[in-house]
């Protein structure tokens, strides 16, 4: 068994409006809107997927296997909070880990100064961290080149009537926001 990242809130909207692909795509009736709305959703998350990173804010549950480590690397980038540890003890116990004890610090959750992860903890699945991803909470919060390669490969997708792969010249315009995959997920 591998740690797990589970997706707990999605996003309240998406990287992009249907109005802004359709005058992308020079699109002025509404006879593929349906269309378009589904690769507008298709895209952005593979673009997600492929960037290793929330782009829009989002709640995750990360579950850990087992660990013997003081710093916990958080995955989905751009990490604004943690909502809360469990862990759990022996009995299966669940207790929430006071705050006072961690830190968030450039996605990682770091023990403070003279505190140390509780003993005496199941074997499996002893901690649960939920975490708020993403650059912010509207669109506008995503940069510009990221917006612009979900928009081409949207453009892509909608020329080949259906899904393909994220064109090189939009992975070459996404590479420098993407993040490195942590191992031990799945």
């Amino acid at each position: 068994m591998r740690n797990t990242l589970q997706l707990i809130t999605l996003a309240t909207e998406l990287a992009l409006t249907l109005a802004d692909v359709k005058s992308f795509l020079l699109v002025d009736d509404s006879s593929d809107d349906v269309l378009i709305g589904m690769l507008i959703s298709a895209c952005t998350a593979t673009v997600e997927n492929y960037l290793n990173r929330s782009l829009l804010t989002q709640t995750w549950q990360l579950t850990i296997k087992d660990f013997d480590c003081d710093v916990i690397q958080l995955a989905k980038g751009n990490v604004q909070s943690i909502e809360s540890i469990t862990i759990y003890d022996l009995q299966n116990t669940p207790s929430t880990l006071d705050t006072a004890v961690y830190s968030l610090l450039h996605n990682k959750v770091v023990l403070n100064y003279g505190y140390q992860w509780p003993y005496f903890l199941r074997d499996v699945s002893a901690i649960e961290i939920n975490f708020i991803a993403g650059y912010g909470d509207t669109a506008n919060d995503i940069p510009d080149a990221i917006k612009l390669g979900i928009l081409m490969y949207v453009s892509a997708c909608y020329n080949a009537r259906g899904l393909c792969d994220i064109p090189t010249d939009v992975t070459a315009m996404l590479k420098p926001y993407r993040l490195l995959a942590l191992r031990g997920l799945g």
